[in-house]
């Protein structure tokens, strides 16, 4: 489990991996999952991409060096995180490609 979180950050653990950079990475990913979750407050509260997904519009929120994407279904009341990116990344290319890909 450690390894995956450490990987979804782009920091390659070997054994020789210190027990306090392992708990940085959890801390890191527990932060972003906070953030993750502080949409629900105000899910409409972000800035819309020029994207839809299934109809929706994908919202974009900035956390420190990453990006999350997102839909809101008012009528059932639920967010739907899409991705998550590092800010630095083409994120229009890739949100486009995702969208093409994973149309039904």
């Amino acid at each position: 489990m450690r390894k995956d979180a450490a990987k979804k950050l782009g920091i390659e653990l070997t054994d020789s991996t210190s027990a306090k950079q392992l708990r940085a990475v959890e801390q890191e990913v527990k932060k972003m999952k906070e953030a993750a979750k502080e949409i629900k407050k105000l899910p409409t509260g972000y800035s819309k991409t020029e994207f839809q997904y299934r109809g929706y519009d994908i919202y974009i929120k900035p956390y420190r060096t990453y990006l999350f994407f997102y839909v809101v279904d008012e009528q059932r009341q639920t967010v739907t995180m899409l991705r998550v990116l590092q800010d630095g990344m083409n994120w229009e290319y890739i949100i486009e490609r995702w969208i093409r890909e994973n149309q039904e």
